[in-house]
């Protein structure tokens, strides 16, 4: 795999840290997108100057989280959004209480499921995807 290669599957996967060190280490002169990625990609990238990239988001990727909100044994309320705050404002407006634990669940994004809504399988990331309009509350998941 080439560097141009890992900097756009960082890019698809929302792997913001890793895809602003690449970005730093080409733009730098650090390291060149035709060259293989190797365990010594990295090592040849200014940190200060990738970290930051990253902090200033120079790249402006907009990170858009999956979480879940526990509502009874096994059934969860699933929503997208960029932060806490935000989870908490959409569960209080369609739940009318407020949440007590909310779990950040990127790690699932593409995981598939059967939705009956559309009658095939669908990743989260497939969803948000598909949503017009961020924040928002997707749904119920029972597990």
């Amino acid at each position: 795999m080439t560097i141009n290669e890992l900097f756009t599957q960082a890019l698809e996967l929302e792997n913001s840290l890793v895809a602003h060190a690449l970005y730093a280490g080409i733009r730098n002169g650090d390291i060149d997108g035709a060259d293989p990625a190797d365990e010594k990609t990295f090592e040849r990238i200014n940190q200060q100057k990738a970290f930051q990239f990253y902090k200033e988001n120079t790249l402006g990727i907009k990170l858009t989280n999956l979480y879940a909100v526990p509502l009874a044994s096994g059934e969860f309320a699933m929503f997208f959004a960029e932060n806490l705050d935000d989870v908490k404002k959409l569960f209080k407006q369609n739940f009318h209480i407020d949440c007590k634990k909310i779990f950040e669940m990127n790690h699932g994004m593409d995981m598939s499921m059967y939705s009956l809504d559309t009658r095939k399988h669908e990743t989260w990331r497939e969803i948000r995807d598909s949503l017009q309009t961020l924040p928002a509350y997707v749904g119920t998941f029972i597990k």
